[in-house]
């Protein structure tokens, strides 16, 4: 079966502009990986069309998301998003949801609602999924549950709940899926619990790069998704009690791992390889 890792969420414009403004040498050929799926997100229509000719240039291994961010909760890009969900060029909405990390970002709510609910009748109207960007706002998420469990796929990033919240999202109806990243690598107890426990057919991985980062870092990069997937199969494997396993067995449980979160990929964004035409098969 093929298999591919797989970044649920990157932002592939702004991490080529990071590796640019460093001035690292190739940012291009840092940026893409031939071993990766992934779907590149962003959220103005002049970036948008820049990431999507990028991508298309230098890999068939994607898929593209558009949305109005909450923390920059303005209807001017909606027309926008409708224009590239009537012409089919996205494969998800988003990123989408509420932000109240700090009293800035409190202040807009009000917006931050309307956006998001002219997002979540998008999404029911063309069928599409939803990508989340949830911080400190997970209790307005259940406020609208009813909503959401109509959606086709809810793909929450940058997961920062419990395992007992994923699962009383699943329990309400919602067909939801859960993004494992970076956070693994620095130790955040929410990700790791997610990681070792929460059910594997809800389980995706992402870098968010280059923003998900650790403290002695800059930036991150797109290849970190390996680093991810290599930590979360060793915390699900000892959470199994399968760490005792001889060294292939190791590997075709990680091969098998790698396997089901590629079908996870897939299912969230309802993508089918034969029709997909980004596919090339680098």
């Amino acid at each position: 079966m093929i298999s591919m890792y797989t970044d649920a969420h990157v932002h592939i414009l702004d991490t080529i502009e990071e590796l640019d403004s460093q001035n690292i040498e190739n940012p291009i050929f840092k940026t893409f990986d031939k071993e990766i799926f992934f779907c590149a997100s962003a959220n103005e229509a002049g970036r948008f069309e820049v990431q999507e000719k990028l991508c298309r240039e230098n890999t068939g291994n994607f898929i593209l998301s558009f949305g109005v961010h909450p923390q920059c909760p303005i209807e001017n890009e909606i027309p926008y998003l409708e224009k590239l969900i009537n012409s089919k060029k996205i494969a998800a909405i988003g990123e989408c949801g509420f932000d109240l990390f700090d009293e800035h970002y409190k202040s807009t709510l009000e917006e931050q609602k309307k956006v998001w609910k002219v997002q979540l009748e998008l999404a029911l109207k063309s069928g599409l999924p939803i990508v989340v960007h949830c911080r400190k706002g997970l209790h307005l998420i259940f406020d609208d549950v009813k909503t959401i469990k109509k959606i086709n796929a809810v793909i929450f990033h940058g997961w920062a709940g419990s395992v007992n919240e994923a699962r009383s999202l699943l329990k309400k109806g919602v067909n939801a899926y859960f993004c494992i990243g970076k956070g693994l690598l620095r130790g955040q107890k929410t990700q790791i619990e997610t990681a070792a426990n929460l059910e594997e057919n809800r389980i995706l991985t992402e870098t968010d790069a280059p923003y998900m980062r650790l403290k002695e870092e800059k930036f991150s990069l797109p290849t970190d998704i390996k680093k991810v997937f290599s930590e979360l199969a060793e915390i699900r494997a000892e959470s199994a009690g399968f760490l005792n396993y001889d060294e292939q067995n190791y590997k075709n449980y990680t091969e098998d791992l790698k396997v089901s979160i590629f079908e996870n990929f897939k299912k969230a964004y309802s993508i089918d390889f034969k029709r997909n035409v980004n596919v090339k098969g680098n």
